[in-house]
């Protein structure tokens, strides 16, 4: 099983919770409107949040992933490969399980360090977190 974080333009996205997650869900569900290496990026925040997060929780896909041969001679590194998304003013990102707790922490530290909204699931609902700490309603 997985679990879904994104980081956001905050400028590029709705206000309220309800309109939030169907643009969320509009931006997964585009067609050709997504890739793995940033090429569609434009807010530069979410670029610098990105090539700093990924120095902990590596891209599986994408330019900046590791070799096979990189990977079998890393002990450890398989476990911290995480499935990076990248949308114009948002990127999707897929963690394991195990990662999850660690995950939340660290991207939703380098949301705020970079002003970029943070979101990501609980137990039954998504917490939307702008950059200045407070929940999106």
């Amino acid at each position: 099983m997985s679990f879904e974080l994104m980081v956001f333009e905050v400028a590029s996205a709705p206000t309220s919770k309800n309109e939030f997650m169907a643009w969320y869900r509009r931006q997964l569900e585009s067609s050709g409107g997504c890739d793995y290496d940033g090429t569609y990026l434009s807010p530069r925040a979410l670029w610098n949040w990105f090539m700093e997060i990924k120095e902990i929780f590596i891209p599986m896909n994408g330019k900046f992933s590791p070799s096979t041969d990189t990977i079998n001679k890393t002990p450890g590194l398989e476990d911290r490969l995480v499935d990076y998304v990248f949308y114009r003013d948002m990127i999707h990102v897929t963690v394991s399980w195990d990662q999850a707790e660690e995950a939340c922490v660290t991207m939703m530290r380098l949301a705020k360090k970079h002003k970029v909204g943070f979101c990501g699931e609980t137990a039954d609902d998504w917490d939307i977190i702008l950059p200045n700490g407070t929940t999106m309603a």
